[in-house]
């Protein structure tokens, strides 16, 4: 399984345990909030992992080495 996918099941049972709480109103709804923008945050993260899992996919080694050489930061 690969951390993608790892990520997205963590999403689903996160998701599912949020809509369990909702529905037995056991949660506030600041805190219902708070989270529904961290899952938001963590789904832009997992999609750009996607991005960047497809990108090197489609590399040959030597472009993948060449693509780390150097400052990464620039």
């Amino acid at each position: 399984m690969t951390y993608v996918k790892l990520v997205l099941l963590g999403l689903q049972i996160i998701t599912s345990v949020i809509r369990y709480l909702e529905a037995k109103k056991l949660m506030s709804e600041g805190a219902r909030q708070q989270i529904a923008q961290e899952l938001e945050r963590a789904q832009k993260m997992v999609a750009r992992a996607k991005k960047i899992q497809t990108k090197v996919g489609t590399m040959t080694d030597d472009e993948i080495d060449a693509a780390l050489r150097g400052d990464y930061r620039d």
